[in-house]
């Protein structure tokens, strides 16, 4: 499914899913919570339960108990400060009449605009005492107070007692688990302070078309296969923070196969990292668009590794990967491993197709490290060219293993052919007086 249906279609599944259940389930679980042989307990909250507020189970829930939450869409801000937490969509094999595979029943959180909670500014909020608390499709993997670990089951048809399954058989070919929206240019999906949650198989977007995904404080959250898509994130302040897609403020998150598409940005790109450091593997930015921002990716005084990611198609002022290096020591590098940067554009159309970097000591060694990354068009450049990375460091860039891109530039056959267009004009002469800081 393409992620710029999701939320359209989201309203027909949801009704279709309830409507095929034969009544369940819409039925009340009875007793709830249920309690587990480990002690721990199952909560069912929502529509239809006995628990239909969100945040009243979530705060009498202890460490250990997963909440399950009924299909439909719930308007509220929730805060979780509880460790070691599951909170995690219905698992159900009712979802069409003729059989499927077991599914997650579609669910949406969307922060309020009226109400007590207005003023919360996000649909989910995540605190410090988070350790191990899971948001979405749950955890693989559960490790047993004596340390054996086992691989994590979800009931099917939940206490209709369908069997188990484990959670990697649960189909998401439908969507991820579940959907947060955010709600206007100075909200965001999810907000973290010091949180160490995970979050995962979640589609985040923005309900009107504006607000952020993500805005991280000081935290070490780690978002899994998730998408953060079609949203317009113009810088707005919340709490003393740019609301970018994805807002980074010191601490160290970390992001597996995760998806940033058609996103519009501000000055301070799709992504903005402010301090700390961060971890990519396996991520696609496609198709995002910020004109006015330095960076689709700007990363200001911290660190950053992205491996096996792609960039393509993405359109900023003047770095795919925008880096303002300045009072960085000399081990602190941003990593590129593994990584293809195709039909990327900055503003000039020359420079910084790949990676852009800006530091007030020029001539240091270089803070960023390229490993076997692929470079093709960038800037309309065929293959790799000598200003795809731009940078004040001598040299300009680490090499690691080898790039591909065609091979490496060899400029112009023509004396004084500096963009290997084949003559020699003025466009030769704006690069000489650029270089010459005219």
């Amino acid at each position: 499914m393409q992620m710029r249906t999701f939320v359209a279609t989201m309203a027909v599944i949801s009704t279709a899913s309830v409507a095929v259940a034969g009544g369940w389930p819409n039925e009340t679980p009875n007793p709830n919570p249920q309690f587990n042989p480990d002690g721990t307990a199952t909560w069912y909250i929502g529509n239809n339960t006995q628990y239909p507020v969100l945040q009243d189970a979530i705060d009498a829930a202890s460490p250990g108990d997963e909440l399950v939450i009924m299909p439909g869409m719930y308007v509220e801000s929730l805060d979780v400060n509880t460790p070691d937490l599951t909170i995690r969509p219905v698992c159900s094999d009712n979802f069409c009449a003729d059989g499927c595979s077991p599914v997650w029943l579609p669910l949406t959180l969307w922060n309020p605009t009226e109400g007590f909670e207005n003023e919360n500014d996000y649909a989910v909020h995540f605190g410090s005492n988070t350790n191990n608390t899971y948001l979405g499709r749950p955890r693989q993997f559960t490790q047993l107070a004596n340390g054996t670990t086992v691989k994590n089951t979800v009931p099917v048809n939940e206490w209709h007692g369908g069997g188990e399954i484990e959670v990697t058989d649960v189909d998401s070919s439908m969507g991820n688990a579940m959907a947060i929206w955010s709600r206007s240019v100075d909200n965001v999906a999810i907000y973290c302070e010091g949180a160490q949650a995970t979050v995962s198989y979640v589609d985040m977007t923005g309900a009107t078309g504006f607000g952020g995904c993500i805005l991280a404080v000081d935290s070490t959250a780690n978002f899994v296969k998730c998408n953060m898509f079609d949203t317009n994130a113009p810088g707005v302040d919340l709490n003393g923070y740019p609301v970018n897609v994805v807002t980074l403020s010191g601490g160290n998150c970390s992001f597996d196969g995760c998806n940033l598409s058609g996103n519009t940005g501000s000055m301070n790109g799709i992504v903005y990292q402010n301090g700390g450091s961060g971890m990519w593997r396996g991520c696609d930015f496609d198709k995002n668009n910020c004109i006015s921002g330095f960076g689709t990716v700007t990363i200001v005084g911290g660190t950053s590794s992205f491996a096996s990611c792609g960039f393509e198609m993405n359109t900023s002022r003047t770095g795919t990967v925008y880096s303002d290096s300045t009072g960085l020591g000399e081990g602190d590098i941003i990593e590129f491993s593994n990584c293809d940067f195709y039909k990327n554009n900055t503003i000039d159309g020359q420079y910084g197709g790949c990676f852009f970097a800006v530091d007030s000591n020029s001539g240091q060694s270089p803070r960023v490290h390229m490993d076997r990354c692929s470079m093709d068009h960038n800037n309309g450049h065929g293959g790799l060219n000598e200003f795809d990375i731009e940078t004040p460091y001598f040299p300009e860039y680490r090499i690691g293993r080898d790039s591909n891109g065609g091979g490496a530039y060899e400029g112009g056959t023509v004396t004084g052919d500096l963009n290997a267009d084949g003559v020699v004009n003025g466009s030769d002469m704006g690069l000489l007086l650029a270089n010459w800081s005219f």
